[in-house]
């Protein structure tokens, strides 16, 4: 065989194996995406719930989130503080349908929910997770897409289609650190 040719089958090699291994990183990271939503989704369910003990409204001053807060991480060790256990708990209390919403929204990842979830708006909510999920927006883009209120710029547009095409004239990859997305802590898993 010739040096060429072995050179060429070796590259090939190593082109099938890379793709691969990042198909099998993607399908990780999907899952992990998913899970963690779901699970999130789940917490808050289970605080509410608690909470309100079939009540219209939880009692006042009972600081449970800081007790359970105190309770996990002596048992699981950290991230669960009370500043993420609210932002959990507003998950659920966002998106409470969990067939619809928790379905639709499980592959856009908690740290774009999370920042979808404080705007005030749930039509503006919806289109940002709709947006995210079918474009895979980094959280990047989707912060500067909020940032420059196409929700708004959109609605009161008569071009609706050239808003999106400026929106994803904005998208366009660079440079190979455009194409990295968000970073994973995987602290769930300890």
């Amino acid at each position: 065989m010739k040096k060429e040719d072995n050179f060429s089958q070796y590259t090939n090699l190593i082109g099938q194996i890379s793709t691969l291994l990042q198909d099998a990183r993607n399908q990780v990271v999907k899952q992990i995406n998913s899970t963690i939503v779901q699970t999130y989704w789940s917490i808050g369910r289970y605080i509410v719930e608690y909470e309100q003990r079939g009540e219209e409204r939880a009692e006042y001053g009972t600081e449970l989130i800081k007790r359970i807060s105190q309770d996990l991480t002596e048992k699981i060790w950290r991230g669960y503080s009370e500043r993420n256990l609210r932002r959990i708990k507003q998950f659920y209390l966002t998106f409470p349908d969990s067939a619809n919403d928790v379905g639709r929204i499980q592959n856009v990842g908690w740290s774009k929910i999370d920042c979808i979830m404080h705007l005030k708006n749930s039509d503006e909510q919806k289109f940002y997770l709709i947006e995210t999920a079918k474009e895979k927006r980094s959280r990047k883009e989707l912060d500067r897409q909020i940032n420059s209120a196409l929700y708004e710029r959109l609605a009161l547009s008569k071009n609706k289609d050239g808003v999106m095409k400026l929106a994803k004239e904005w998208e366009i990859i660079q440079t190979p650190k455009d194409l990295v997305r968000d970073p994973y802590i995987l602290e769930f898993y300890d």
